[in-house]
């Protein structure tokens, strides 16, 4: 494991929600903040949702879905992000969800916006058909810390509205009879950049 094995992400599911509704609440004043001298927008933040599709090593149908945000430091060429996101995902043999957090870079080519992103987290996985452990107990779900590789590409609809399209990687270490495994989450969806405006005094 790459970056789990030096950091302990203080991540579950429920407090990633939480972190994802204190980025869009405290979005104003971040903006705001980050207005130069000129008026010059350097911040932003955005929001993101969309379907998702899961390969894993126990079944290749997943359908689930996947939100998050960024906020992203704006660049004349280059994008990078702090990126959090939700993947969950629902099939006949397993559920799988996961929060992670991490780096985004981004690079615009005229409209197309093109991304590679790396980050950390915690997913888990309930088996809906438990295994059986060597002990004889059922071994119906578990947790792991997870790494994640990911890419994909932002084309803009509209000043607010972008469509999204991007794949991630996960690394998972689960218990004895799982071992490691490495879904795939594909996901299609639309980003929304929350609006800035100058304020009064800035030009």
């Amino acid at each position: 494991m790459i970056f789990s094995q030096y950091f302990v992400p203080i991540v579950r599911h429920k407090s990633g929600f939480g972190a994802l509704l204190i980025l869009i609440c405290t979005a104003p004043s971040l903006l705001a903040q980050a207005s130069s001298a000129t008026g010059e927008r350097t911040l932003g933040v955005s929001v993101f949702a969309g379907g998702s599709f899961i390969k894993s090593a126990y079944q290749n149908n997943d359908k689930g879905f996947v939100i998050g945000g960024d906020l992203t430091h704006h660049f004349r060429l280059f994008d990078p992000s702090l990126e959090l996101r939700y993947t969950r995902g629902t099939g006949a043999i397993v559920n799988e969800s996961s929060f992670a957090a991490g780096l985004k870079a981004e690079r615009r080519f005229g409209p197309v916006r093109p991304f590679v992103d790396f980050e950390f987290g915690s997913a888990n996985i309930t088996f809906n058909h438990p295994l059986v452990n060597p002990d004889g107990s059922l071994y119906a779900h578990d947790n792991s810390l997870i790494d994640v590789v990911g890419g994909g590409m932002d084309y803009p609809l509209t000043p607010a509205f972008s469509l999204k399209v991007d794949a991630q990687y996960q690394i998972w270490k689960l218990g004895t009879i799982a071992g490691y495994t490495t879904p795939v989450a594909a996901s299609v969806g639309i980003i929304y950049r929350l609006p800035f405006k100058q304020l009064p005094g800035r030009h």
